[in-house]
């Protein structure tokens, strides 16, 4: 090849965001759905190209370069078909990202090693482009201020991270003050609490917790619900006092996956599903299964409960990672529910993998 010249694959990607241009011209739209079918377009790309490209696809060199031609067009939804198989956009609606010290991770024991490291952006970046995604959804892991300050420096810094949940005291005397300091920036999407680690179930229930939740709404924040299974029946009445916030229930509550316990679990998140300001997210499952020794049909009857109480409407998916180091890798993690879905329809792809996280949390994805 001669030197600048570019290869057929180069110029098949070239050709991809030529389409997203004209879609985008022709349509005006910012949420332009179009596909290229990349094996029977403009270039023969065959075995070779379909070789070369899964090559360069491994090494996280091709689909960065198609989500920032994304970006540049304004296109957020981009169906690509690689000798007819589907590539889906992933958005990780779900991890974390800290600076190890025992004092603020009292909660990881000696049985978390690898846990007790630093994880950084850099090191998350790195495994993106093997799993397709294009974005994410960072979430506090501290219950203090400092932390939500770090996470939108490195959101800042980091455009992968399209958003953040972070941490401010609801019951705080002060908490408009909080608010004032966070609530406008743009990629702050939601609040957290560690719900499940207070003592008292009903804590979220507390005339103070209560008052917080109803600030949210002003400054346009979601909220994420860390629960346990036996807070489910109080997450109902919770969302059923404010039917304009969006809340979103994380890990499907942390059933008892291990042990192949259903009842109440069943019932309950099937009633939460009820309020239609609640949504959910596929995530943090391995953790609560055989840390050493799960396997994917362990999880298929829990999700086939969470489809049917939520529909296709109201999921996303997370990682947890790095928590889910515990029991898996980023991209095994990610294949459970991405192997659940693969017969669902197209659309449904869509709003699972990522429509559905974009709408719940608003996120800028250019």
């Amino acid at each position: 090849m001669v030197a600048g010249e570019k290869s057929d694959f180069e110029q098949a990607f070239l050709y991809v965001a030529d389409v997203q241009k004209s879609a985008k011209i022709e349509e005006g739209l910012d949420d332009v759905i179009f596909k290229v079918n990349l094996s029977a377009g403009k270039y023969d790309l065959e075995a070779q190209f379909i070789e070369d490209y899964k090559k360069v696809h491994a090494k996280g060199a091709a689909w960065p370069e198609i989500t920032q031609g994304m970006k540049e067009v304004g296109i957020l939804d981009m169906e690509i078909y690689i000798s007819e198989t589907r590539l889906f956009m992933i958005i990780d609606a779900h991890h974390h990202l800290w600076n190890y010290n025992p004092v603020d991770y009292g909660w990881m024991d000696d049985s978390m090693t690898v846990l007790k490291q630093d994880y950084q952006p850099a090191d998350l970046e790195k495994q993106l482009p093997e799993a397709n995604v294009a974005g994410t959804v960072v979430v506090q892991a501290r219950q203090k201020l400092e932390e939500i300050r770090w996470l939108l420096e490195l959101a800042d810094e980091n455009p992968f991270i399209l958003g953040v949940v972070g941490w401010v005291d609801l019951q705080s005397d002060n908490l408009d003050n909080q608010l004032a300091e966070f609530g406008n920036h743009s990629k702050l999407v939601g609040v957290r609490h560690v719900i499940h680690d207070e003592a008292d179930d009903d804590f979220m229930l507390k005339p103070t917790f209560v008052r917080g939740i109803e600030k949210l709404q002003e400054y346009n924040l979601t909220y994420d619900l860390l629960l346990f299974p036996k807070h489910l029946e109080r997450a109902v009445e919770l969302a059923s006092m404010f039917t304009e916030q969006k809340f979103v229930l994380d890990h499907i509550s942390k059933p008892f996956i291990k042990a192949e316990i259903l009842y109440p679990w069943r019932e309950d998140i099937s009633s939460l599903a009820t309020q239609p300001n609640v949504w959910c997210k596929i995530s943090g499952m391995v953790t609560e299964a055989d840390l050493k020794n799960w396997k994917y049909e362990d999880f298929i009857q829990y999700l086939d409960i969470v489809v049917e109480a939520f529909g296709t409407d109201r999921i996303m998916l997370g990682s947890d990672w790095p928590v889910c180091r515990l029991a898996g890798e980023y991209i095994d993690v990610l294949d459970i529910p991405l192997r659940y879905f693969e017969s669902f329809n197209p659309e449904e792809k869509n709003k699972v993998y990522y429509q559905n996280c974009i709408d719940f949390y608003q996120l800028k994805t250019n």
